[in-house]
């Protein structure tokens, strides 16, 4: 066990706890290089804050120390970040310390086992590109820019969801350090309980250093992305209904209505990315889709980096973070996701939700609105058929997938419109979609596009309790109450 310590200034308590850390390790103080830029690689400004230092672990046991400093600092916060795609403040941005883990970048693949070791401090378009050619994790992310570590501590949907569940259920093994020090190795025969927890719990029970991942054979892929005009809305939201009733496990479909500012002026478009996974799709899986006027598609694409590279650039992160591509041509945004939990789509509730984005363009601009879209992700009803029981709660016969909600503005004055905003859009599309039997009022909310005043056990439901007592023999003295996300009591 740790023991604590009485020094009383964290910094200089670093400092001293500093000599046992591994060489790799750093420590970032306000006003140096890696400070400034650890601090401003988030992918959404809003998210930023200015912490007391910035602590780089780069093995298990620096973590360790990490904790045995928090058990002799009882009220010091602190957060831990991956890639910073998660939107609420505070969640990985502190103004205690910041543990930001960049330097668990592996990504290691074992042919025998045909496994992947993969670290918190990796971007998934890292990962496709490490990995062979001729292979894949399956619930890995389908857009650029997501961190790995959000990403598998919340759940993961994906293109491949239809086939393979989430990321969750992909996961053969977890290196976590827990808030006692001990550095452990849990799955489905070790410590399960914990193994169980970290599927899907969030940041709540320590540290994770890596992930071992089951990978999948990845064949040609077919990649095809349309645009429409506004006027063609009637014809794509009957294409998506016409879709969501026979999905094709191997294909994935998300259209989303988009206004982005250009210059100036309010742009709105219709986008649908299509995908299938095999070169060639059935004729009548995207046929209706096609058979809309469109703009010039962009152009089809066989291999799965490729596909990434080329979703649209505004839907894409510009500010990456430690270690990865920092691209700025886009003026940095604030923002949030949310999201409503549907088990089916009707006509009605699409229209419900254009209903309510579309008065919204009228004073976007004059809000610092840069971007806002609905993004609609019809999946196979079957699509956890194959999962196994894990924290965040997701089983068979119970369909249960997010009709994204994305916002983007400038100013952080603008935050005190957005955040009640999208609090009151969401839970009037969630109550919309209740009535029109398109969602179940107990629906287990997506903890990575949760908006911020989001009950935890409005994510958990059934299963807080076990979590809750997970939490207190792992973590017993509260450690992890000090550090951001949806805390479990």
């Amino acid at each position: 066990m740790i023991r604590k310590t009485t020094m009383s200034d964290p910094i200089e308590a670093i400092k001293k706890f500093a000599k046992d850390l591994s060489p790799e390790a750093k420590i970032f103080y306000p006003g140096s290089a890696g400070y400034e830029h650890s601090v401003s690689s988030y992918y959404w400004v809003s998210s930023e804050q200015n912490p007391l230092l910035v602590f780089q672990p780069a093995v298990a046991q620096d973590i360790t120390m990490f904790f045995k400093l928090l058990a002799g600092h009882q009220k010091l916060s602190f957060a831990i970040k991956g890639g910073g795609h998660i939107a609420p403040p505070g969640f990985s941005s502190t103004t205690g310390l910041l543990v930001d883990m960049a330097l668990f970048r592996q990504v290691n693949y074992h042919a025998d086992t045909q496994t992947v070791d993969i670290g918190p401090g990796r971007l998934w378009q890292d990962v496709y590109k490490l990995l062979p050619p001729d292979r894949t994790v399956a619930g890995a992310s389908s857009c650029a820019g997501v961190g790995v570590a959000g990403f598998n501590l919340g759940g993961g949907y994906s293109n491949k969801t239809n086939q393979f569940g989430l990321a969750i259920d992909n996961i053969q093994s977890i290196d976590v350090v827990v808030p006692s020090g001990e550095v452990l190795k849990v799955c489905e025969i070790s410590n399960e309980d914990l193994f169980w927890a970290l599927k899907g719990g969030g940041n709540n029970f320590g540290i994770v250093t890596n992930w071992t991942m089951i990978t999948q054979a990845q064949g040609p892929i077919y990649s095809q992305t349309y645009q429409y005009t506004l006027d063609q809305s009637v014809k794509v939201v009957d294409a998506i209904i016409n879709y969501s009733t026979n999905v094709d496990p191997l294909s994935n479909i998300e259209t989303y209505w988009e206004w982005t500012v250009d210059n100036g002026k309010l742009t709105p478009i219709i986008t649908a990315e299509c995908f299938y996974d095999r070169l060639t799709p059935p004729t009548e899986v995207f046929q209706e889709f096609e058979a809309i006027p469109h703009t010039t598609p962009t152009p089809a694409f066989d291999n799965w980096l490729d596909r990434m590279a080329a979703l649209p650039g505004n839907r894409q992160s510009h500010r990456l973070g430690w270690g990865a591509e920092v691209v700025d041509d886009l003026p940095p945004f604030r923002g949030r996701f949310s999201c409503v939990m549907l088990s089916g789509f009707k006509k009605e509730l699409i229209a419900a939700t254009l209903a309510v984005f579309g008065p919204l363009s009228i004073d976007f601009i004059s809000h610092g609105g840069v971007q806002m879209y609905p993004d609609f992700w019809p999946f196979n009803p079957s699509l956890f058929d194959n999962s196994k029981d894990c924290a965040w709660p997701h089983v068979k016969g119970s369909p249960n997938t997010p009709l994204v909600l994305n916002f983007k503005w400038q100013g952080e004055e603008n935050d005190a419109y957005w955040v009640p905003m999208i609090e009151k859009i969401t839970s009037q599309l969630t109550a919309a979609a209740i009535e029109l039997g398109c969602a179940v009022a107990d629906a287990p909310v997506y903890y990575n596009l949760a908006a911020d005043g989001v009950a935890v056990a409005s994510i958990y439901q059934g299963n807080l309790d076990k979590l809750s007592s997970i939490r207190q023999k792992w973590d017993s003295t509260k450690v992890m109450d000090r550090t951001g996300g949806f805390r479990i009591p």
